[in-house]
């Protein structure tokens, strides 16, 4: 697609799983779509990521999500099982329906197929996908967004007309400042488990056209990860995810537990981080393993799931030795709740919330 001022259909400004699939869906509908993308290739966070997953229910949804948006969780709900037909249209494997974490429901599918297969989808009808291009500022014109300005990986500035524009830029995990300020102080030090290149653009061009933001204390989707250990490279991502929330105890740095950690594993990872340090000790009362977890593609296809621990030794992280066994049990005269126990008795495992994807908006 060669330059034009006329305006384009669709300009998406991101090219991870929202932004391409919106943008493969409007091209297949026939609209002319131009997809931006910073990174030097399209997917984003979501080329780390293996599952199409939510709550089974309106139900579920509100009691793992309470303070969640409900018009949001029943659209979310209400186009999952399309979401999957779409994946499948595309000629992806996507595996039946399992549990995920516990309470939820999710298929495993092929995710890097399913970005080329977007991206590909984009390009047969006539689409421009521009990589290693930045959206500096929006076209606006008596408060109507009618494009933006992209700087292209050659320096120069291209204005791109659109009738409709949508920012899928990924959070702002990126930009530590934009963590402290939006997350928590300590979120500032957080290590990052998501692409890099999610650094608040379309936070910061959405607030420059007016947009509305998300309630303050909306949280982010982080995992627990040992401490010690750095998430420099992304193959590893799941391998140190201590997904496992739900069979263990967990510990701040004074003795207390602070949590239930039965609400679901991202959740914990939050109130871990309002904890001195933003670390505790995790001690597992039941099989330390990666069952019911989200495995890495590449071994979810060999039938076998994925336990932190042999990945984590291997770059220095601590635990007791008891964690080494297949059964763990809790310290004597634990229960649910917040009980401060013998420090003799806690494990001496470090952990650190490592940050994912925040956001400002719900959940």
């Amino acid at each position: 697609m060669t330059d034009t001022q006329a305006p384009v259909d669709l300009l998406v400004l991101g090219g991870g799983m929202a932004g391409l699939t919106a943008a493969a869906s409007a091209a297949s509908q026939g609209a002319q779509v131009i997809l931006v993308e910073q990174g030097e290739q399209v997917g984003g966070s979501a080329i780390y990521a293996g599952f199409a997953w939510t709550a089974p229910s309106p139900d579920v949804m509100a009691e793992v999500n309470p303070h969640g948006d409900p018009d949001l969780a029943d659209v979310l709900l209400g186009g999952f099982d399309r979401g999957v037909q779409w994946i499948r249209s595309l000629g992806v494997d996507c595996r039946p329906a399992v549990t995920v974490l516990r309470y939820g429901r999710g298929h495993q599918f092929d995710t890097t197929h399913y970005l080329s297969a977007c991206e590909q989808r984009i390009k047969e009808h006539g689409g421009d996908v521009l990589t290693r291009a930045r959206a500096e500022s929006l076209l606006m014109d008596e408060g109507t967004v009618h494009g933006a300005r992209c700087r292209l990986p050659d320096g120069s500035l291209r204005p791109i007309a659109a009738k409709w524009t949508m920012l899928a830029t990924g959070g702002f995990q990126g930009d530590p400042v934009l963590r402290a300020q939006l997350i928590h102080p300590q979120a500032r030090d957080l290590q990052l488990r998501a692409n890099p290149h999610s650094d608040g653009d379309g936070l910061r061009l959405g607030l420059s056209a007016g947009a509305a933001v998300g309630k303050p204390g909306a949280g982010f989707y982080g995992h627990l990860v040992p401490a010690g250990v750095p998430l420099s490279d992304p193959s590893t991502f799941v391998d140190l995810a201590l997904y496992y929330s739900e069979h263990a105890l967990l510990f701040n740095l004074e003795g207390d537990r602070f949590v239930d950690e039965t609400i679901g594993d991202h959740i914990t990872t939050m109130a871990l981080l309002a904890q001195p340090g933003a670390r505790g000790s995790w001690w597992p009362t039941g099989r330390c393993t990666g069952s019911g977890s989200p495995a890495p593609t590449s071994r979810a296809s060999r039938g076998s799931t994925s336990s932190p621990w042999p990945a984590a030794a291997v770059r220095g992280a601590r635990w007791p030795r008891a964690w080494r066994t297949s059964i763990c049990s809790p310290p004597t005269g634990a229960t649910r709740g917040r009980r401060s126990v013998p420090r003799s008795r806690l494990s001496t495992a470090i952990l650190v919330a490592a940050a994912r994807a925040a956001r400002t908006t719900g959940g």
